[in-house]
């Protein structure tokens, strides 16, 4: 699709300061990450929803950029809530 690109440069030049601070929370989540490596995070029920929520809409983008669980994990849960619903 030509319009998410068009948007994203749009807001890349609207708002360059929102594409740093995304780019240093990645980071930091990913150092935060290798030093709780030995630690199993485990997610209730509310906190998978709220990142279902907000990871949805990111697509396949979100496996770049996804750091408390697993890509994997995560499109498990989506299968997962469609045969709940």
């Amino acid at each position: 699709m030509f319009i998410n690109p068009l948007f994203t440069l749009i807001g890349e030049m609207a708002y360059p300061q929102l594409k740093q601070e995304n780019e240093f929370l990645k980071a930091e989540n990913a150092i935060l990450r290798k030093h709780c490596l030995r630690i199993r995070i485990i997610l209730t029920d509310a906190e998978k929803n709220i990142l279902i929520k907000l990871g949805r809409p990111l697509g396949p983008r979100l496996k770049g950029i996804i750091h408390v669980v697993k890509y994997r994990s995560f499109r498990r849960w989506l299968g997962t809530m469609h045969l709940n619903a």
